[in-house]
This record gives structure tokens, C-alpha cells and sequence, in this order.
């Protein structure tokens, strides 16, 4: 990977962290990794069935297509060598033309968690893609999820994909354990605050680390 490839994934990741955080403080709630106690665990269920549900159209539609009922219209959306997109229409036409539109991608969901107040959430893991002569590829993919309903709903047709990073991966990755606090949902601890403060702090712990990987 060259020095501009790093940079490029760093940048993005600190975007979508900034996403996270952001999005959680705006609606008051606490960070996405803790599970939700006001609406329960439906709430955490409705949005592991949305991620169900963009996992069962990729395997039985084009990317462009599958993706299509899931994004919000403000997405910001990045694939592997690519800059990131934002707007639902820039995504889509990242995902349309050849050859990514002609393989079957299998979803395997890792995990997912919710905000405090079940409006945001995320789900993680990776990606198995066949091309038409059955070459293979594996990715991971990290989804920041939110309701978009007036008030609070389970349903999972409530959630819509607010931002979402697709990497490329050597190899399928090995089975967490049953028991990983990550896999049934950890509960964090609530970070609430103004919006704009944890989105500087989120960036600023990047950009450290960011550094000392280099």
C-alpha cells in the first residue's frame, strides 16, 4: 500500500468516525457501541434485520440495485481504490458500472449496536464477491445506520445506511467467538455532549494514532 493509499484510508475512516460520533450526539444520545435501554432490544433486532435484508438483495441483484432502497439521501459512501462519494446518486453510480456489477457479493455480518436512543447504529464485517468466472475476492465493510421516521420505530424498512466504507481483504476472515462481548452487542459507555466537540475529539484520536502508524 503506497503513502497516498494510506493516507486515503485514513482520511476515511476519520470520516465515518466523525460520523458516528456526530450523529449520535445530535440526536442526544450516547455512542452506537452502547446497546439500546429505552426501546430494548427490538430496536437492536430491527436493525440487524435491515442489515439482513441488504445482505439478501446483494446476493440476488446488482450492487447498484441492492444498495438503492437502503441509502439516505445525504450517504457518504466509499469503495475499495476510490475516493469517497456523498449523496445517494453519486453512490449509486459508484456502484453501477463493470465489473462490479457483474459478481454476486455474499454479506456476512459480525455485528451490529445501537445508539442509547435506538435512532443510530452500526454494523460491521465482510464481504465474499464471485466475478462471472468464479474468481473470488473478500472485503470487510463498516455501516453507520439511522431511523428515518418521525419518533422512534422498529421496523427494520426504518433504517437507512448514513455511511458506508468497503475495503479490499486477503481472505475471509476467522469466526469470532460465540462469547465476544463485540459479537452479542457491547455495551459502551455513553458519551453524550455537543455534536461538534466529540466530532474533534473522535478526529484528533485518529489523526494521533494515524500518525504513529506511519
Amino acid at each position: 500500500m503506497s503513502f497516498a493509499d494510506r493516507s486515503r484510508s485514513r482520511s476515511t475512516f476519520s470520516v465515518l468516525l466523525a460520523l458516528v460520533a456526530a450523529g449520535c450526539a445530535a440526536h442526544g444520545a450516547a455512542a452506537p457501541g452502547v446497546v439500546s435501554t429505552s426501546p430494548g432490544g427490538a430496536a437492536r433486532a430491527a436493525l440487524l434485520a435491515a442489515d439482513d435484508a441488504l445482505a439478501s438483495a446483494l446476493g440476488a441483484r446488482p450492487p447498484a440495485d441492492a444498495f438503492g432502497p437502503f441509502l439516505a439521501a445525504d450517504v457518504v459512501f466509499g469503495l475499495p481504490a476510490a475516493d469517497l462519494v456523498h449523496g445517494k446518486e453519486a453512490a449509486l453510480a459508484l456502484l453501477a458500472p463493470p465489473p462490479l456489477a457483474a459478481t454476486v457479493t455474499a454479506w456476512h455480518r459480525v455485528a451490529g449496536a445501537i445508539s442509547e436512543d435506538g435512532r443510530e447504529g452500526y454494523t460491521f464485517g465482510w464481504l465474499h464477491r464471485t466475478k462471472a468466472g468464479g474468481a473470488a475476492t473478500f472485503g470487510k465493510y463498516l455501516a453507520v445506520w439511522r431511523v428515518e421516521a418521525d419518533g422512534w420505530r422498529v421496523e427494520a424498512d426504518g433504517w437507512r445506511v448514513e455511511a458506508f466504507l468497503w475495503r479490499t481483504a486477503k481472505r475471509a476472515p476467522a469466526t469470532p467467538p460465540p462469547d465476544s462481548d463485540v459479537v452479542a452487542g457491547y455495551r459502551g459507555s455513553p458519551a453524550p455532549g455537543d455534536a461538534g466537540a466529540l466530532t474533534r475529539s473522535v478526529l484528533a484520536a485518529d489523526a494521533e494514532f494515524a500518525a504513529l502508524s506511519l
